[in-house]
């Protein structure tokens, strides 16, 4: 779990601000593309959740930084416009 900027999410008709970004991976298919699913919580409370899809030169990218847990953070960070806070 990561701490992100809050964002306000619409969520069972009530405005939430998201401050905690959860992701992990729920496909690989270890050649060519990669499925994430995420969560975005309010203090611990699930406001907002869905997958993203990895694939192409992005992949590619992943597998070959010498961190790729982090390239992977950053880049489903960037995909919903958010922003970590810290490591």
């Amino acid at each position: 779990m990561k701490t992100i900027t809050p964002v306000s999410i619409w969520h069972n008709g009530s405005v939430f601000s998201a401050n905690q970004f959860v992701l992990y991976c729920v496909d690989n298919n270890l050649l060519d593309s990669a499925t994430f699913c995420y969560r975005l919580q309010s203090d611990g409370v699930p406001v907002d959740e869905g997958n993203l899809s990895m694939g192409g030169s992005t992949y590619t990218s992943m597998n070959t930084n010498s961190d790729s847990n982090n390239y992977t953070w950053l880049w489903a960070a960037s995909q919903l416009n958010l922003t970590i806070i810290g490591g």
